[in-house]
């Protein structure tokens, strides 16, 4: 738990929730390297890399040297991972990949009140359960998921029924490789919503559960109507966590999520894979998704007010 000496606010004193920190293609950030959260506050790690080796492996604790894996992708060679990970103060973290390329590479200091890190819940959360977010804030749940069965769908639901319906994102696991395919799913969850992962074939390698200094409302499914891919938006006044998938069926297809010009996650698919993605969007930020080209489908689009 943390807690801040100090509040900060932005333009109309709307406080400033993160501290956004962008680290260039060319320095700064690189992969296989540890580096340390030296902020004083939890952060929000995001981005991509190009896979050599066709996995991915993040390490974070309070080691210089960390061990515990906080996110893992496995697939074929050259595939894009997604990375989405918090960091609490002081600690260590390396995202890892041999051959790899860092594609975008964004930091959020959250400078707002405690963050409560779960730690390691994969012994007490599996696929197909329903659980409540009681905590009174927002919580993000980040959950690493290996799936052996191709073309199978992986769905993120979640919505203020004890029997929750709805679903904010999906992916279709991967027909090209992987032993087995590995993946990450990003859940916003308000409080007192309910939320599951299924996948009738789906188990969870790690699952890890961050209590948020915020709250957060969550839209309708805005696919197709109020959003679509390739499309340029701008955010109001308040911060703004979005989560977008869809289909393609072109192979290597390379997605991303983008806020104020910078890219926060890509992956690339296999034909008919997911193009699930996640950007946070400050005020006054531009943000799009896309999966180009036009073969590409969008299944869902959710968008959360961060108050």
């Amino acid at each position: 738990m943390f807690t801040p000496s100090l509040r900060i606010y932005g333009l109309s004193g709307h406080r400033a929730l993160f501290t956004k920190t962008i680290y260039t293609l060319t320095g700064f950030r690189n992969l296989g390297i540890v580096y340390q959260n030296t902020t004083g506050r939890p952060l929000i790690v995001t981005g991509g890399e190009e896979s050599g080796a066709g996995s991915l492996t993040v390490y974070c604790d309070s080691s210089p040297s960390p061990t515990t894996i906080v996110n893992e992708g496995y697939g074929f060679g050259n595939q894009w991972f997604p990375f989405f990970f918090l960091v609490p103060p002081n600690y260590y973290y390396e995202v890892t990949n041999v051959g790899g390329t860092s594609m975008a590479w964004v930091e959020f200091t959250i400078n707002d009140d405690p963050v409560i890190f779960s730690g390691e819940l994969s012994g007490s959360r599996s696929i197909g359960t329903t659980y409540q977010n009681t905590s009174g804030k927002a919580k993000i749940a980040v959950v690493d998921i290996a799936d052996s069965n191709p073309n199978e769908l992986v769905s993120c639901v979640c919505d203020s029924s004890p029997a929750p319906t709805t679903t904010v994102s999906d992916y279709m696991v991967e027909a090209g490789g992987g032993n087995p395919p590995r993946n990450i799913a990003v859940l916003m969850i308000p409080n007192g919503y309910y939320y599951k992962i299924t996948g009738a074939s789906a188990s969870v390698l790690h699952w890890n559960e961050y209590t948020m200094p915020f709250n957060a409302t969550q839209s309708s499914d805005l696919a197709g109507a109020s959003r679509l891919y390739d499309t340029l938006y701008t955010n109001g006044v308040n911060n703004m966590f979005i989560v977008a998938s869809g289909r393609t069926s072109q192979t290597g297809q390379v997605s991303a999520a983008n806020a104020a010009g910078f890219s926060n996650t890509l992956i690339s698919t296999w034909p008919n894979d997911d193009a699930a993605l996640w950007a946070i969007a400050q005020p006054g930020d531009s943000y799009n998704q896309t999966a180009g080209g036009s073969s590409s489908t969008l299944a869902h689009w959710f968008e959360y007010q961060l108050t």
